[in-house]
């Protein structure tokens, strides 16, 4: 019998689960692994189907639990029932998992060295144990009251907010960190490109080779698996749009690939050819050829059920009006960021998919629009440089900054937000220039160097003074007459197999073209953008065997925006002088990587911030001003009056940097300066939890907001509230015609005004009340047709008059965080619908 108790392989085995007999299972772990996460998970999914509950225990020491499994595992189980442990002791080392019985008796605990991995539960060397309730009936009540002292007082609930904070400050470990983890997907399409080996196949619109469905199922990567999360659930949640913002090289074509494979009709639209041809191998080895069709380069595919276009093509009248607006039930912009060009807003405005997915490296607005909006300001998962670094799905950088004093910038004319080609062009093209570019190439030199240059002729300037000093160099351009002009596949052909040492680039390799094998940039244009820079770096991170870093070469003088670099190498809160001085640490920089500015670019920096003000300065100057324009100057102006003060630019830039957003905890930002706007002892309860959770739950549509509101009475507010009171907080709440364009814009809620309270009602648990208790639970709970929440007032004083004060303060917060959600829900996202 004891041999039968010992387990020394495949614990997962031994796991098996009775409904029946099972009354909950606890699970306590130090750490979990995505291959663990996927092994147990369909014990954890029938458990919820019989309505068995499951806590889980565990921890983030030595970053050694996956992020991807910590989300998924919050999906599936909601935030009470995951928690991480966060008590005193110094070490954090039980590997437990309890399958509780009707009573102790009928209990077991299986114990010993196996955390949540494929190998630990598998065929690693672990030694377990199963411990029985009815042979050692005191254990198991040990360990039980061990455990729930742990999860009860000595950890701390899982939150999204805190799982995207840990998946943005996570490194991978040491352990796996060496090992090159280039993704079986992407290995794979690297192996197809041996069709470049034939120079003669190779034409201006690269072919369509046939390519079979892949026999073995391909598995999407860690970042994909993450966003995948995001997008199942944003559509439970209701929403038709979605915007992923993604660092090039962690595989956003087949993210859209595996996100459409519910989906019959799709549309992939893109602007480069290459992209598009990327785009449509990728597809075929997810979905296989089938329905697969083109609209470029003279294919006129229209009759295909997942069809690969470019938006000139696309665009023109003729073709568009070819297709029924709702055909395609799944639409994909790649390249997201160009979305504000009238080409796209063609397209963008005659399609009425399902869903639509918008793709984009670099967030940041062109065209002085903002592409948050064309998706409906729904971005559901990002991932930068930095954690796509850490977590070692590129490859880290040595960057060096190299100070140009062969141009003054200032007497280049500087024109809506750009220097003027042919001053920049005349400017940069001068043999002292490429001097210094070339000694700093021969001391940096790899094997395939990149070079960006500003213009046609600036490109040729450098290929013929490279040229002449002996390294073998070209130009990728759009003019096919010139000396060193190369075609562009040919180009990076030759540049592959080591019959090019240089290729100097003018907007034709910024994005949509893979060059994994590159190992040094040289950037030979002033950075004007976020946009540029990010796609000019990207092109060097790709994984690929044998590659270990990418050296950036950058030529900086006094040009406009000089102190943008900085902030795109490094964390987005890191201020400048902590990054030049951080020395490669990974707090300031993505883990392994290195920065080195020469002394002079150091000063340019420091000389031109100290001209600059930070936003959180001009968040401040905002607020007082708001304040000293207020009716009463001395007041607190509330979120409503400082959001309608701001104008769309000012708040613009609070969206996109939520950290200076004042609006994401008000109280807390205002105490900064109002002296009496609140007593202390608020800061941190459930109550300002409370707060929060109004302020940034996601909302697809307006339906929290009056269930909320519900609370709300005339005495104050209240623990919990009952059917009839939600449904006509709710009915009275859309009388409102402004908030009916809410329920106008979606098919199931065009025609309330046939609702019975009935139907109200399935709306309401259906959508507000299920997503609240579950994103909330440790404030809302659903019960006999009553919501409820956690509340106590703790903060208040046992002073009547006083607590009568507070509370009256707290609920004209939540009344004034309220009408600030759905004033600006309305107003950005709504304000096309009238």
């Amino acid at each position: 019998m004891i041999s039968e108790r010992a387990i020394t392989s495949r614990l997962i085995h031994h796991m098996d689960l009775n409904p029946t007999e099972i009354k909950g299972i606890d699970m306590i772990v130090s750490f979990i692994q995505w291959s663990g996460y996927q092994l147990i998970e369909p014990i954890l999914i029938s458990a919820l189907e019989h309505n068995i509950p499951v806590r889980v225990l565990t921890s983030t020491y030595l970053n050694v639990t996956d992020p991807t499994a910590l989300l998924s595992m919050y999906y599936l189980l909601g935030e009470n029932s995951l928690r991480l442990y966060n008590g005193d002791a110094p070490s954090f080392h039980p590997k437990a998992y309890f399958f509780h019985g009707k009573d102790t008796v009928n209990s077991r605990v299986f114990i010993g060295s196996s955390n949540l991995s494929k190998a630990a539960l598998t065929n690693g060397v672990e030694w377990n144990y199963i411990l029985e309730g009815a042979r050692d009936e005191k254990a198991v009540e040990n360990y039980k009251s061990a455990f729930d002292q742990l999860f009860t007082f000595e950890s701390y609930p899982l939150t999204k907010d805190k799982i995207e904070d840990y998946r943005d400050n996570y490194v991978q470990p040491l352990t796996q960190k060496y090992k090159m983890h280039v993704n079986k997907h992407y290995t794979d399409n690297q192996g197809n490109r041996d069709i470049f080996k034939d120079n003669s196949a190779i034409n201006e619109s690269l072919p369509i080779y046939l390519i079979s469905k892949s026999k073995d199922p391909f598995e999407p990567n860690s970042a994909q698996k993450e966003a995948l999360l995001e997008l199942a659930n944003t559509r439970e949640e209701g929403n038709e749009k979605a915007l992923v913002v993604a660092a090039t090289g962690i595989g956003k074509t087949y993210l859209a690939a595996f996100d459409s494979i519910q989906y019959e009709n799709v549309l992939f639209v893109a602007h480069r050819e290459e992209i598009l041809n990327q785009a449509y191998h990728t597809f075929a080895k997810i979905r296989g050829e089938d329905g697969l069709g083109r609209l470029f380069a003279g294919y006129k595919d229209f009759h295909a059920k997942i069809l690969f276009a470019s938006v000139q093509s696309l665009s023109k009248k003729e073709n568009l009006e070819k297709f029924d607006a709702a055909f395609f039930e799944y639409e994909i912009i790649d390249e997201i960021h160009h979305g504000a060009a009238s080409s796209y807003r063609k397209i963008l405005d005659h399609f009425k998919p399902e869903f639509m997915l918008g793709l984009t490296a670099t967030p940041h607005r062109m065209d002085q629009k903002d592409i948050y909006e064309l998706c409906d300001f729904n971005s559901v998962y990002e991932v930068d440089l930095f954690s796509a670094i850490n977590r070692g799905w590129l490859v880290p950088y040595k960057y060096y900054g190299i100070y140009d004093g062969s141009v003054n910038y200032e007497n280049i004319t500087f024109l809506k937000g750009k220097y003027v080609e042919k001053e920049l062009e005349k400017a940069l093209s001068i043999n002292t220039r490429a001097e210094l570019i070339y000694k700093n190439y021969l001391k940096y030199r790899g094997k395939s160097a990149l070079a960006f240059c500003v213009s046609i002729d600036h490109a040729e300037f450098m290929a013929d003074y490279f040229n002449k000093m002996g390294i073998r160099s070209s130009c990728i351009h759009s003019d096919s007459s010139r000396k060193n002009y190369c075609d562009r596949k040919i180009g990076i052909e030759k540049l592959k197999n080591g019959k090019l040492d240089v290729i100097f680039s003018v907007d034709m390799l910024n994005e949509g073209v893979d060059i994994p094998y590159l190992d040094l940039l040289l950037f030979l244009r002033p950075t004007e953008s976020p946009v540029v820079f990010l796609q000019q770096l990207g092109r060097g991170l790709r994984k690929a065997q044998g590659k270990s870093e990418i050296k950036v070469l950058d030529f900086i003088g006094n040009f406009k925006n000089v102190d943008l670099i900085p902030l795109l190498l490094g964390r987005r809160n890191a201020s400048l002088k902590d990054f030049v001085r951080s020395k490669g640490d990974s707090s300031i920089l993505p883990f392994d990587c290195h920065v080195d500015f020469d002394f002079e670019v150091i000063d340019l920096f420091e000389k031109v911030l100290n001209s600059r003000r930070k936003l959180q300065d001009m968040v401040q100057d905002w607020y007082f001003a708001c304040k000293e324009e207020g009716e009463d100057s001395k007041s607190v102006p509330s979120r409503v009056e400082f959001f309608s003060w701001l104008d769309n630019q000012k708040y613009q830039l609070l969206v996109q940097n939520s950290k200076q957003n004042p609006f994401k905890d008000f109280v807390s930002y205002i105490v900064k300066w109002e002296d009496d706007a609140l007593d202390d002892d608020f800061l941190g309860t459930n109550e300002h939890e409370f707060l929060k959770i109004v302020e940034n739950t996601n909302m697809s549509r307006l339906y929290k907001l009056p269930v909320i509101a519900s609370f709300i009475g005339d005495k104050g507010i209240s623990r919990s509230v009952d059917k009839p009171l939600i449904i006509e907080t709710f009915k009275t709440f859309y009388q409102n015609n402004r908030n009916k364009l809410d329920l106008v814009r979606f098919n199931n809620t065009k025609n309330t005004g046939s609702f019975t309270d009935e139907d109200w009602w399935k709306t309401i648990k259906s959508n507000p009340i299920h997503f609240l208790c579950k994103t909330h639970g440790d404030i809302f709970s659903f019960q006999d047709e009553q919501l409820h929440i956690r509340l106590n007032f703790s903060w208040c004083s046992s002073d009547g008059k006083k607590e009568s004060e507070r509370t009256q303060w707290f609920v004209d917060q939540i009344n004034d965080a309220l009408q600030f959600r759905r004033n600006e829900f309305l107003d950005r996202r709504l304000s096309k619908s009238k």
